[in-house]
């Protein structure tokens, strides 16, 4: 029976250190925010957005569990010619990739941070945020957890994983569209202007 003790330590540690870390950051901008308004502006309620909190719960319990669990392999289906030092360093990599993107989102939105798709135009003259690392990527936020989830599927390689790794982007990509939706309507030529000269996911590749 294969078993997860065969990726080295380090491996494990980042399986339950990253999504935990953008955890901290997520209740910390929910805090902020809360603490700035005394309360939390009604947002939408879809299945778009209960499929995105849902496999985010999810992709926590399963990382802590293979981590906490080596034995829980032989359940999730490991691709074992996947389990090398190399592929190891990528999922590390990718991690790190994810956590730092969060910070750096969250610190870039500043007092224009919310938590989801509001249900009205509300925040009419709320700021458009275009400093930071919102100049060069529109969608850092989003990008980070598609870089956490993959980082996942790369310390822990199994079919569980990639099947986890594959519905988050879609649902993730799909929140995405609705945001850009919603910014449109609210800053209008200015958001178009936004869009045509940063990237969705990358710099210069536009979407």
């Amino acid at each position: 029976m294969i078993i997860l003790k065969e990726i080295h330590n380090l491996a494990r540690l980042f399986l339950i250190f990253t999504p935990f870390s953008l955890m901290i950051i997520f209740l910390l901008a929910f805090f902020l925010t809360y603490k700035r308004l005394g309360k939390i502006p009604p947002h939408k309620h879809d299945f778009k957005t209960f499929s995105l909190g849902s496999l985010s719960i999810i992709w926590v319990l399963v990382a802590s569990l293979i981590a906490l669990y080596p034995t829980l392999s032989s359940y999730i289906i490991i691709v074992e010619f996947m389990l090398n030092p190399s592929i190891v360093f990528l999922g590390i990599l990718f991690s790190v990739i994810a956590i730092f993107l969060m910070f750096l989102g969250f610190l870039s939105m500043g007092e224009s941070f919310r938590m989801g798709i509001p249900d009205m135009l509300e925040v009419q003259s709320a700021k458009l945020v275009t400093s930071g690392v919102f100049r060069y990527i529109r969608n850092p936020g989003f990008l980070g957890l598609d870089s956490a989830v993959c980082g996942t599927f790369l310390l822990a390689p199994s079919i569980v994983t990639l099947i986890l790794m594959f519905l988050t982007w879609i649902i993730f990509h799909l929140q995405i569209i609705d945001e850009e939706q919603y910014l449109l309507k609210v800053h209008g030529e200015k958001y178009i202007h936004y869009k045509k000269s940063t990237g969705r996911y990358f710099p210069k590749i536009r979407g």
